[in-house]
């Protein structure tokens, strides 16, 4: 059969109608992604530094960062590296407003912001969210969701289940291993422990290991 120009017009056009029949109409997906790059646990009424990482960006549109109600920030939001961006606000309870300089690009860079704040003192309401919104975009975005936790409480000791909480090293002898271990009053599950090393043990590196003790 030999096809005109007309009927390859018609052809393709049956073919255009039959395919958003099928398949629907072509969805397209706009607006930024905003992740935790350091955890989302964080103690009530301590000072942390939260630090996020923002993907999907667009050159000059301005992404504004809400955080959760009775979080107050300090010194302020800063820019931590990554994609150039410049980054205002986060003081009190302020929001953070992050105005990209260049346009994201799947698996390219991410604009990471440093976000000191106090965390609130309402450990009830879980999860607490970071709201995101975007400049032009009424999409609603997803925000970054954090959970906050009260210390707990529990006992240090030398040996397992020892009834004496107390261990022994030689003074300036270096290499020696202590064995420490933590009893927790309530759950950890999400939660860390902190150790204070005593100041004259020496430098430690971040595994404990200390140069002296």
């Amino acid at each position: 059969m030999r096809l005109t120009t007309r009927t390859l017009t018609l052809v393709l056009f049956l073919f255009a109608m039959l395919t958003t029949v099928a398949f629907g109409a072509p969805t397209i997906e706009r607006g930024v992604s905003v992740t935790s790059a350091d955890g989302t646990s964080y103690s009530a009424g301590k000072y942390a530094e939260v630090r996020l990482e923002i993907r999907g960006y667009t050159s000059g549109q301005v992404v504004t960062i809400t955080p959760p109600s009775g979080w107050v920030g300090g010194t302020g939001a800063s820019d931590n590296g990554g994609a150039s961006a410049t980054v205002i606000g986060g003081t009190g309870s302020s929001s953070i407003s992050i105005t990209p300089n260049v346009t994201y690009t799947g698996g390219g860079t991410p604009i990471r912001v440093r976000y000191p704040v106090t965390v609130g003192s309402d450990a009830v309401t879980n999860p607490q969210t970071f709201t995101v919104s975007e400049a032009t975009v009424n999409a609603s975005l997803a925000g970054v969701e954090m959970t906050v936790v009260v210390d707990g409480t529990g006992t240090v000791s030398f040996a397992p289940d020892a009834l004496v909480s107390t261990g022994y090293g030689l003074s300036g002898v270096s290499g020696q291993r202590v064995e420490m271990y933590y009893t927790a009053t309530q759950t950890m599950s999400g939660g860390r422990m902190e150790v204070t090393i005593p100041y004259d043990f020496g430098k430690c590196d971040a595994g404990l290991h200390c140069a002296y003790v």
